[in-house]
């Protein structure tokens, strides 16, 4: 699919990993993978780790100038991402459009759902927000037609505005239904590229469980990931 479709990368870093709040963060695609009882899941295929004291747009420009790089001249590979699967990083994202133009981001939905719990103070009446969040919902699981996710997110918008619910309804328009941020619906990607980056998040819960938070970094760069 990748061959066809163009490579699909996910990012993420995992913060104060070190007692110095040093980051450590993965490149890397996922896989599909069918279980035994036919249910598919997938799973995260680092590329590459990197140690970062912040995120910014010239750390990530980094990261997938290396990945290019060194694709090309160990495996004469022409890493050209189509796919970006990441949180709502808008230095990642940038980074993105410069080293790989024509690559769509596919937005974290849980993050995105996260969000909009933490936006709730937005809301009029804060009891609206269970139905929010089934509208939101119904636009991540809408049809595989631009055309009808338009539609239907135009007239979510408009119901939250009849609602009373203007302000919020303006947050999530202007940061989720921006051209860059609005493929988290599971129709806008093709099958194998997931609107989330639950895989990676495990990953680095792991790692984080593991070495703990307050490792020097000199001892950080010792430690062998496996």
């Amino acid at each position: 699919m990748q061959d066809k479709e163009g490579i699909n990368c996910c990012i993420d870093v995992t913060y104060r990993l070190s007692a110095s709040n040093n980051n450590l963060g993965f490149l890397g695609t996922t896989t599909n993978i069918v279980n035994e009882n036919k249910l598919l899941t997938y799973s995260f295929v680092p590329f590459l780790w990197f140690f970062c004291a912040t995120e910014a747009t010239v750390v990530y420009e980094a990261v997938y100038n290396s990945i290019t790089k060194w694709s090309k001249l160990l495996h004469g590979i022409n890493f050209e991402v189509k796919y970006m699967q990441q949180d709502h990083c808008a230095a990642s994202a940038a980074a993105a459009g410069n080293c790989f133009p024509l690559a769509i981001i596919a937005d974290c939905y849980p993050h995105l759902v996260r969000k909009c719990r933490e936006h709730k103070n937005l809301l009029r009446d804060k009891d609206l927000l269970g139905g929010l969040l089934n509208d939101v919902q119904r636009l991540h699981l809408a049809d595989p037609s631009n055309d009808i996710f338009s539609i239907l997110a135009a007239a979510t918008i408009k119901h939250w505005e009849q609602q009373g619910e203007g302000e919020f309804a303006t947050w999530f328009k202007e940061v989720y239904l921006h051209k860059r941020w609005c493929n988290f619906s599971i129709g806008s990607l093709p099958i194998g590229v997931q609107p989330d980056n639950n895989s990676l998040e495990s990953l680095n819960r792991v790692i984080k469980n593991w070495i703990g938070t307050n490792t020097s970094f000199a001892i950080l760069l010792k430690v062998r990931l496996v």
